[in-house]
């Protein structure tokens, strides 16, 4: 199992990863026609009359994530295993449960996190698949600003870092291309409805494809127009949209549209899909026995996981952390998820208490603890780390409590040097009204982002384009007006990073 740890700082890297559902869906027209066209031929072939509702059906789920060669860049691996949380919720009223299909698996591929929505990262992903199971990928990068998509060519889902998580639904908007379900304005991709059709009837044909009618009554032409489904309002909206929504869209024979939020194949903020139609499930149900899906085993352990029961056995309680032959040993109590078979490890670099960097993270199997190597630890700093158990029918239990711990100072000469030169002054400490001074040292001339924090992690105050030169010098910024109470400055180079608390009388 190759581990990873972050060199670089990405200071609050994680609260990014926790995106609302703001981008579209990547899921081209011509893809959606693909999809619709499966949709309708299961509609014509399968029996639905045949099916056991009852009976669940259990889907085996391969979550690749997805780095560059150089180790960065990969989402949460927690987050990712609370997306599938998100999702087996999203799915229960089906009586279809996801499970996680082996290990989390890392990928570290140059050729997907540079673009994981071009032809040429598409491939790359499907030579990764894991057969038998629905593959996720989960990377950083696309060429076009999408959440994620569905590639029937490829039939794989992909979601963007920002969206892997326990909130964003996402995943069950692209699983539900997956399971052939169009977008309820299927065909409407790409058009501005409100700006080009607002106040007027709509065109009978959109994008070569035939427009819904607002009528629902037999004979009309919901059942083969846009989505197919005639108990999912008729809907043109295919850019984003908060909710509830009201337009003045009339449909082409003049009926005002009345805009449904709730379907999660529409496009609307995350609090406001909620729901598949019955026809939309019906679809779903289809395209599983024509998948043959419904025939998997169900995982042989189904127990409840409580990490927030485990106690870490060391490093704790702010102990300095013990070095072996160039690494560090975190081992933890199992009690309270003893049937767990794979643990998420995040380690942090916390100031004061709050965390500002995640540095390190792992997916450990079968055992409970694991080496991490020291070089992944900035020198007399200060860390917390916790772990979160699961196994594959078992994804949404919390994560433990944290543990903290702290590293020595350098001990060889190179270090000291580097920690000695990147020194941080304000004065005075503590500071009044008027202008922040620094005083600091740089190795090399650079340009840096400034940022003032709030114990709490809130960003204050930021600047871009701070001019470092080599040597020592003295800057004088002028900041907004604080409240009394404690802050930190973090000035972060390419090449060094440089933090110091103050407080503000």
């Amino acid at each position: 199992m190759r581990l990873v740890y972050i060199s670089l700082l990405l200071l609050f890297s994680w609260a990014g990863q926790l995106a609302a559902q703001t981008a579209p869906c990547g899921v081209s027209l011509a893809d959606g026609a693909v999809i619709k066209a499966q949709m309708m031929e299961n509609r014509r072939n399968i029996n639905l009359a045949q099916i056991n509702r009852q009976n669940m059906t259990y889907i085996p789920l391969s979550l690749h994530l997805v780095g560059n060669e150089a180790g960065e860049g990969f989402a949460l691996g927690s987050n990712a295993i609370e997306m599938l949380c998100k999702l087996n919720a999203d799915y229960a009223d089906q009586n279809i449960f996801f499970y996680l299909h082996g290990p989390l698996h890392y990928i570290y591929d140059d050729v997907i996190y540079d673009d994981a929505y071009n032809n040429t990262g598409q491939v790359r992903m499907s030579s990764y698949k894991v057969p038998n199971s629905l593959n996720v990928f989960v990377s950083n990068n696309v060429s076009r600003s999408v959440a994620g998509y569905y590639t029937p060519s490829y039939d794989f889902v992909f979601i963007k870092n920002g969206y892997a998580n326990g909130s964003s639904t996402t995943i069950t908007h692209e699983l539900g291309h997956f399971f052939t379900l169009p977008h309820t304005f299927y065909g409407w991709e790409g058009v501005d409805a409100r700006s080009q059709y607002g106040g007027a009837p709509a065109p009978v044909i959109i994008n070569g494809r035939l427009v819904e009618n607002v009528d629902r009554s037999v004979g009309a032409n919901c059942a083969s127009a846009a989505d197919g489904f005639c108990d999912t309002e008729a809907d043109y909206i295919s850019e984003r949209f908060n909710c509830p929504v009201s337009t003045n869209l009339q449909d082409p024979t003049g009926s005002p549209l009345q805009i449904n939020s709730d379907y999660f194949m529409s496009y609307s903020s995350d609090n406001c899909q909620n729901t598949f139609s019955q026809e939309q499930k019906n679809a779903m149900l289809s395209d599983i026995a024509n998948r043959g899906w419904s025939n998997f085993p169900a995982p042989s352990n189904m127990d409840t996981l409580d990490g927030r029961q485990i106690q870490g056995i060391s490093p704790i309680n702010n102990d300095f952390a013990q070095e072996v032959n160039g690494q560090i040993r975190l081992e933890w109590d199992t009690t309270g998820a003893s049937s767990a078979n794979q643990w998420i490890l995040t380690v942090e670099r916390t100031f004061n208490g709050i965390p500002i960097a995640q540095v390190y993270f792992a997916s450990v199997m079968n055992q409970n603890f694991t080496y991490i190597p020291r070089a992944a630890l900035s020198n007399n700093h200060q860390f917390r780390w916790a772990v979160k158990p699961l196994h594959p029918a078992y994804t949404c239990s919390p994560s433990s409590n944290y543990f903290h711990f702290q590293t020595g100072f350098a001990t060889n000469t190179t270090a000291l040097s580097t920690a000695a030169e990147n020194q941080l002054r304000i004065f005075p400490n503590p500071i009044q009204n008027g202008p922040l001074q620094l005083q600091l040292s740089s190795l090399e001339n650079s340009s840096a982002s400034l940022a003032i924090y709030a114990l709490d992690g809130r960003i204050l105050w930021e600047k871009q384009g701070l001019a470092i030169s080599a040597g020592k010098q003295e800057l004088q910024l002028q900041i907004p007006q604080l409240a009394a109470g404690q802050y930190f400055v973090l000035i972060r180079s390419d090449k060094q990073v440089w933090r110091q608390a103050f407080i503000k009388q």
